[in-house]
């Protein structure tokens, strides 16, 4: 098997691996590998991102936005009633994560960085990558392997325990009623006790999305679809493909180095616990280690640096985790109606900051009661 170098091997050619790529590959040779055969297939992701994500990409996603949203409206699908409505701080973007990755993968490729698809990373001896290929050694090497975490297990680092499926599709419709300046929250009561829906209206589509812990995810789709038809939200007139996947709700991996090896991404269970969100956290972790590489001309020791840095975002999604196991315990469901039958309308909320929303709302709710006994009094 031929051996061939390179200064930073990535596994994987995905969001996480060609954003790093992109941020790098003008400083070192960089060499990605990945088993699919196209950029940004298979497509499995809703694609809903703050402000912040689209900030810190800057001009490779202007392009690439479909839709601007300023508002979540919690619909309950059983009832027909509009539970919460969320105003948002900063507006949000429904973005083709798609088109943003193979963009990533031109820019990476002008910067000459090597990739090979079609090209399975097997196991990482030391600072050596085996592949179906070939054989790379690497002064780092960064896994970025998204849900599969094989290559993390191998390495000892852990697996993220938590997860659940995530479907979704466009429907194209004659009709609909719907605000189309907000994302749709959809709870219900036959979904799983910490699972969800959702509708992104994007004219003349809607975005209909499902998340569940059972393997009946297509039924529930179908389900979800019917009752948004029943209350006349949407007249669909054609489907496109449903797609989707594994979703990763926590915990974050408390190592994510090993000797010459990182893992970023999915990989090191960097998610928002609640929503299984990724790309927030990947902009974070893609942020500390092109800083790290900055700070030592050893690329060695650039793990080490790494695990550092991220160590206090590893306690705030731990706290985020303990809160989603929390609203798990009641029900997300049970939860919003409490909180929509309080306030109707929550002010001011943060896309990416789900427990600091949840003490706001406990805040809110505290003064919003103080401010009636007063009244009365």
């Amino acid at each position: 098997m031929d051996m061939s170098k390179a200064e930073v091997c990535i596994i994987g050619a995905g969001f996480s691996g060609l954003y790093l790529a992109s941020r790098i590959s003008s400083q070192f040779k960089v060499k990605v590998l990945d088993l699919k055969s196209e950029i940004g297939k298979p497509q499995h992701c809703a694609g809903i991102v703050s402000s912040r994500v689209v900030n810190a990409l800057g001009n490779i996603v202007s392009e690439h936005i479909e839709g601007k949203f300023r508002k979540l409206v919690v619909l309950d699908i059983d009832r027909g009633s509009e539970v919460l409505h969320i105003k948002l701080s900063e507006p949000i973007f429904r973005i083709d994560r798609e088109g943003i990755e193979r963009s990533l993968a031109e820019i990476s490729i002008a910067q000459e960085t090597s990739i090979n698809l079609r090209s399975r990373a097997v196991k990482i001896n030391g600072n050596t990558v085996i592949s179906t290929k070939d054989r790379i050694c690497a002064d780092l090497i960064v896994v970025a392997e998204g849900a599969v975490q094989k290559l993390t297990r191998s390495l000892g680092l852990g697996y993220t325990q938590d997860r659940v499926l995530g479907l979704q599709q466009f429907l194209r419709v004659q009709h609909l009623n719907l605000d189309e300046n907000s994302v749709y929250v959809l709870v219900s009561d036959t979904f799983d006790k910490d699972c969800f829906g959702w509708l992104v209206p994007l004219r003349p589509h809607v975005l209909i999305g499902v998340m569940t812990r059972q393997h009946n995810g297509k039924e529930m789709l179908r389900h979800v679809e019917k009752l948004c038809g029943k209350l006349g939200i949407i007249s669909v007139s054609s489907r496109g493909n449903i797609f989707g996947g594994t979703i990763l709700r926590g915990p974050p991996l408390r190592r994510v180095s090993r000797e010459y090896t990182l893992v970023i991404g999915d990989a090191s269970g960097f998610v928002k616990p609640i929503s299984g969100g990724g790309l927030y956290w990947i902009v974070r972790q893609v942020d500390i280690l092109s800083n790290s590489v900055r700070i030592t001309s050893d690329l060695s020791e650039v793990p080490k640096i790494y695990s550092m840095g991220i160590q206090r975002y590893y306690f705030k999604l731990k706290i985020d985790r303990y809160v989603h196991l929390l609203l798990k315990s009641i029900g997300y469901s049970k939860i919003v109606k409490v909180i929509g039958a309080l306030l109707r309308q929550f002010p001011i909320a943060e896309y990416d900051e789900h427990s600091m929303n949840l003490l706001r709302i406990h805040k809110f709710v505290i003064k919003s009661s103080q401010l009636k006994f007063s009244q009365r009094s």
